[in-house]
């Protein structure tokens, strides 16, 4: 955590500085969303890797972490010349570390923004499910099956091959199940449904 913690203070000075060219400016915030991505994931791992049954000291604000998550990926999305929605129907509060709930929003979001050009996010809250859709490139009917395993990488992907199988055993260990429905060129939809 310490080098994270070095690097995003680094780069907070570095984005408060006026003679930033606009080139500059959109490096640095690249340097800290990444950052900030690899704080969270580190979060998730560290609570993972300890006692499956430790309690959770009290109920996730599910509306405000995806309302963050949502926020945080604007500037991307922006970038890519897309739009990012949030609507939230109800208030949903789970039994859950937040740093677990925000690493599978913030995987679901990400994805749809990084593979949407031009295009529409939308994501919507409801008591007992999370909906990611987007219309974006959407995901090859012989890769779908494989995008929730450990190290695989689509052809169109630049990740690493480590969020959806990580979002995928956090689910496994809430009792949630994800789903996506896609096609080729059609767009993408993540369904994450809490079992409440």
């Amino acid at each position: 955590r310490t080098p994270l913690a070095v690097i995003r203070g680094a780069a907070e000075v570095l984005a408060e500085d006026p003679e930033l060219t606009e080139a500059q400016a959109n490096r640095v915030s690249r340097i800290e969303r990444a950052a900030a991505e690899m704080s969270a994931l580190t979060d998730a791992l560290l609570l993972l890797a300890r006692e499956e049954s430790a309690p959770v000291e009290e109920p996730c604000d599910c509306m405000q972490l995806v309302r963050k998550s949502v926020e945080h990926y604007l500037t991307l999305a922006a970038q890519r010349h897309s739009s990012l929605d949030f609507v939230a129907d109800a208030q949903a509060r789970l039994d859950v570390a937040p740093a677990l709930f925000s690493i599978v929003v913030d995987n679901l979001v990400r994805n749809a923004v990084a593979h949407t050009e031009a295009g529409r996010v939308s994501v919507q809250l409801y008591a007992d499910r999370l909906v990611v859709s987007d219309s974006g490139i959407g995901i090859d009917a012989e890769e779908i099956g494989r995008v929730f395993q450990r190290y695989y990488r689509g052809a169109a992907s630049s990740g690493s091959g480590i969020g959806l199988s990580l979002v995928k055993r956090i689910c496994d260990r809430q009792g949630w199940q994800i789903e996506l429905v896609s096609r080729a060129g059609g767009g993408t939809s993540a369904t994450l449904k809490f079992g409440v």
